[in-house]
C-alpha cells in the first residue's frame, strides 16, 4: 500500500492500493494514465486528514487516443474529514454527477474528447472516472442524481460564499463598526423576536474577489430599499447572502430589480465573513442580514477556485441551525420582489439606468457531427425539426441557443440552470422503416443533458447535447425527426432578433421581442 501524506501526490495505477491521508491521488490525462488500459480499478483507504483526488483531462494526450477508458476508485471507508474531488476537464463536452444508492455515494466524472487525426479521420474517446464511497456522508436523497453545473468563476454554485463588502457597518453595542475591523471575541448586536441581543464573534474571514459576470456577483441594495433607514446607506453583499423579509431569510439575488437592488459594476474588492456563536440576524448598514453559517464540509481556510465537489458532512445545516427559515420558493420570492420594486417606484429611490434586452424563441437548432460539420434542418413541422442524416452516422450532437430562467423569466425564479431545449421523442426514418431513438430518455450519463425529470422528455444544457444513433440503421436518404417541447426565451442581441424576425416572416413560427427599462433617480 502506497501512503500519500500531506503535501504528497501519487499517480493513479491499475490494481493499486493507496492510503490517502492529507495528500493527492492524481489522474492526469497522459500516456501513463492511458497505459492502465480501458478498464482499471484501484483501492483507496482514507486517513484522518482532509485529502484530494485530482482529475485532469485537458491534456492533448486525451485527444489522440480513440476508445472508451474507465477508471474506478473504490474507497474503502467513509471519510471522517472532507474529501475534495477536483477536476479540470478542458474544453471537451463533460459531465459530473453524484448520487447515493445501495449504501454507496458515487461520483462520476466523464469527458468526451473529439479530434481530427491522421488523414482527417475523426477520433473520439470517452474518459470516465467512477469514485465509489461507502455511506452517505453528504446526506443525499436516495436515488436522486445531482449534476454539477459548470458555471464560470463560481464553482458552479457548489460552494456558496456569503459575505459583506469592505466598508459595511455592523451594529455593535454602543454604535457601529466597519466589517473589516471586526475581530474574534467582539460582541455584535443581533435581532431576535423583535428585540436586540448580543452574540460573540467566533470566526472572521476575508477574501479578495473579482466582481463581475464571470466572477463573484456583488449586489447593491440602495438606501431605504426595504424601508426608511433599511439600509441607511447603500449596502454591498454577495449575491447568495440572505437578508430578512417578513421574518424569513431570502438570498438577495432573488430580489434584484435593476433599480433599487442591482448587480454591481466589475471591480476588485475584499469581502468579509462573520460567524457568531449561533447563526444570527445582524444589522448591516441598518438592514437585517445573516451572519455566516458554515453549511459546507470545507475547512474554514479553504479558498479554492475552479471546479470541484466535496464529500463530507457539514458542521451546520439550514434546516437545523438557521436563525430564521430560508425561503426560495417562487411564490414568496415573487411577493418580496414585487413589494420592493413597488416601493422603489413609489419613493423614486431608483438609480439612473437604461437597458434594452432582446429575446427570441428561435433555438437555432442544428445537428453537429463529430468532425464539426453542422447540419441545418431541412424543414420544421410544428414542434418537430427534420434533419437529413449522412449514411452510417453513429452519433450526432444537438446544438441550440441557451437560456437561464432567472434571467429570461425573472430574478425571483430560483432556477439558475443553463437550459437549451426540452426534447421529446426522436425518430429516425429510413427508406425501409422508422426507428425510435430513446437514449436521451434513460442514459443518465449522456453529455450535454440535464438529469432525467420524466419518462418522455429531457432538457439539454444548451450548446451541444450528445445523441447516439444506430449507424447500421442510418441508410442513404435517412432523416431524423426531433420533437422540441419547450425552450427560451433566449437572450440575444437586437441585430440577432431582427434577423430572426425576418426568418419568422417565412414561416411565422418564431417570436422576438425587446424590453427597454429605464430607472430614473
Amino acid at each position: 500500500m502506497i501512503e500519500i501524506g500531506a503535501g504528497q501526490s501519487a499517480q493513479y495505477k491499475d490494481i493499486g492500493e493507496y492510503f490517502l491521508n492529507g495528500g493527492t491521488l492524481d489522474l492526469t490525462g497522459s500516456k501513463a494514465l492511458i497505459a492502465n488500459g480501458k478498464l482499471s480499478t484501484t483501492k483507496v483507504t482514507l486517513g484522518n486528514a482532509s485529502s484530494m483526488i485530482n482529475v485532469d483531462f485537458k491534456s492533448d494526450a486525451m485527444a489522440s487516443t480513440p476508445g472508451s477508458y474507465d477508471y474506478r476508485i473504490n474507497v474503502q471507508n467513509t471519510p471522517t474529514q472532507p474529501l475534495l474531488i477536483n477536476f479540470d476537464l478542458g474544453p471537451w463536452p463533460k459531465k459530473v454527477t453524484y448520487e447515493y444508492r445501495g449504501g454507496f455515494t458515487t461520483v462520476i466524472i466523464r469527458a468526451s474528447v473529439n479530434a481530427i487525426g491522421v488523414g482527417n479521420v475523426s477520433v473520439s474517446s470517452y474518459m470516465t472516472v467512477y469514485i465509489v464511497i461507502p455511506g452517505n456522508p453528504n446526506g443525499l436523497t436516495v436515488g436522486e442524481v445531482t449534476q454539477y453545473p459548470f458555471v464560470s468563476g463560481s464553482n458552479g454554485g457548489m460552494i456558496v460564499v456569503r459575505c459583506f463588502a469592505r466598508g459595511t457597518l455592523i451594529q455593535v453595542p454602543g454604535g457601529q463598526k466597519t466589517v473589516e475591523m471586526i475581530e474574534v471575541g467582539d460582541a455584535v448586536v443581533t435581532k431576535k423576536h423583535g428585540g436586540d441581543d448580543i452574540e460573540k464573534v467566533v470566526w472572521v474571514g476575508k477574501r479578495v474577489v473579482e466582481v463581475g459576470p464571470t466572477g463573484e456577483r456583488l449586489v447593491v441594495v440602495k438606501a431605504d430599499a426595504f424601508g426608511a433607514g433599511r439600509p441607511f446607506k447603500d449596502l454591498r453583499l454577495t449575491s447568495e447572502h440572505c437578508v430578512l423579509f417578513e421574518g424569513c431569510f431570502i438570498p438577495v439575488r432573488l430580489l434584484v430589480n435593476e433599480c433599487s437592488i442591482y448587480y454591481d459594476e466589475p471591480h476588485t474588492t475584499t469581502v468579509y465573513h462573520i460567524e457568531t456563536e449561533k447563526h444570527s440576524v445582524l444589522s448591516a448598514n441598518g438592514l437585517e442580514a445573516e451572519s455566516f453559517l458554515d453549511a459546507t464540509p470545507l475547512p474554514y481556510d479553504c479558498d479554492l477556485s475552479g471546479d470541484y465537489v466535496v464529500v463530507g458532512k457539514a458542521r451546520h445545516s439550514w434546516e437545523r441551525d438557521a436563525a430564521a427559515p430560508l425561503r426560495t420558493d417562487e411564490a414568496f420570492a415573487r411577493k418580496a420582489h414585487e413589494a420592493l420594486r413597488a416601493r422603489a417606484e413609489a419613493l423614486k429611490i431608483l438609480r439612473r439606468r437604461t437597458e434594452t434586452q432582446c429575446f427570441t424563441s428561435d433555438p437555432e437548432l442544428t445537428l453537429v457531427l463529430d468532425d464539426d460539420t453542422e447540419i441545418q434542418p431541412i424543414r420544421r413541422a410544428g414542434a418537430r425539426y427534420i434533419f437529413a442524416l449522412p449514411q452510417d452516422v453513429s452519433r450526432v450532437w444537438l446544438k441550440s441557443r441557451s437560456f437561464q430562467p432567472h434571467i429570461s423569466q425573472g430574478a425571483y425564479i430560483d432556477d439558475r440552470r443553463t437550459l437549451g431545449v426540452l426534447v421529446g421523442d426522436v425518430t429516425v426514418f429510413t427508406p425501409l422503416a422508422s426507428h425510435s431513438v430513446d437514449h436521451h430518455l434513460h442514459d443518465e450519463m449522456l453529455l450535454g443533458w440535464h438529469p432525467l425529470e420524466g419518462a418522455s422528455h429531457r432538457w439539454t444544457e444548451g450548446g451541444r447535447a450528445e445523441l447516439p444513433l444506430v449507424s447500421r440503421l442510418c441508410l442513404e436518404g435517412s432523416v431524423v425527426s426531433i420533437q422540441i417541447l419547450a425552450g427560451g426565451p433566449y437572450l440575444t442581441t437586437s441585430e440577432d432578433t431582427f434577423g430572426a424576425a425576418k426568418r419568422a416572416g417565412a414561416n411565422g413560427s418564431e417570436k422576438e421581442f425587446c424590453i427597454s427599462e429605464t430607472c430614473l433617480s
